[in-house]
């Protein structure tokens, strides 16, 4: 093991005949970590805990510069000044940057892409369904279609309140529909 900053201050010794024996533990993690954080429910009398810097990048700065490239003169070049540690080179650095930053991107488009796909499979459920098919009280139905509303798509777009207001559905009307809407994967606009 290599202590890489060598001018970290750790004790005064009161005189040169005092002596001073140290053990440590060295873990991996990431980022900071708070010494509070670190402390186990029975530590041993005489444990001190640290606040613990994991990243080996100490600055990291960018600028952006205009460049020239035939005769286009609208060009922009990224520079970067990254200042480690001394553990890892920055080369190295700005690679793993970019791999995190890369997975993390593409869990959040994952994650848009999921919700995309649900949202054109529950709107070619919705066009293949009709208020019929919801198989609601003969009461129920005619009271909506009365209201205004005469397909699935017009349902779906109302409140729960809109839906109590009209007349001849009332509260168990509006409970049967959000009942058949919720067999078919459906809800009513929030």
């Amino acid at each position: 093991m290599e202590i890489v900053n060598k001018d970290q201050h750790i004790a005064y010794l009161s005189s040169s005949k005092n002596k001073l024996e140290i053990e440590m533990q060295v873990e991996k993690g990431l980022g900071y970590v708070d010494a509070e954080d670190l402390k186990e429910d029975k530590a041993p009398v005489g444990v001190i805990y640290l606040d613990a810097v994991f990243s080996p990048v100490k600055k990291v700065s960018f600028w952006i510069e205009n460049i020239r490239f035939e005769k286009r003169t609208d060009y922009n070049k990224l520079k970067m000044e990254v200042e480690t540690d001394g553990t890892v080179n920055p080369e190295w650095a700005i690679k793993e940057a970019c791999k995190i930053l890369i997975d993390h991107v593409g869990k959040i488009n994952e994650a848009f892409t999921v919700k995309e796909e649900k949202n054109l499979k529950s709107d070619k459920d919705t066009q293949e369904l009709t208020l019929e098919n919801l198989n609601l009280s003969t009461r129920t139905l005619k009271a909506i279609k009365e209201g205004g509303i005469k397909n699935l798509s017009q349902l779906l777009k109302k409140k729960e309140e809109k839906l109590k207001e009209i007349k001849g559905l009332g509260e168990k009307g509006v409970s049967e529909i959000k009942k058949r809407l919720k067999k078919k994967g459906l809800e009513l606009k929030q």
